[in-house]
């Protein structure tokens, strides 16, 4: 099932790019819990490209 989820986040024709997943998540994570320093942004970015790096 995991196989399944990270396929979901792959880039498609009918998937968002995973950019604009981790953009969203943040944005909805602001919203429930307040602003987010860019520090912070930054370092999701980076903790994110690294993990879609591992799996692709």
């Amino acid at each position: 099932m995991a196989k399944n989820r990270a396929r979901a986040l792959l880039p498609g024709p009918e998937r968002p790019e995973p950019v604009v997943v981790l953009d969203e998540y943040l944005a909805d994570y602001e919203r429930r819990n307040g602003p987010v320093s860019e520090q912070t942004r930054q370092r999701a970015r980076q903790v994110f490209d690294e993990a879609l790096a591992e799996e692709v």
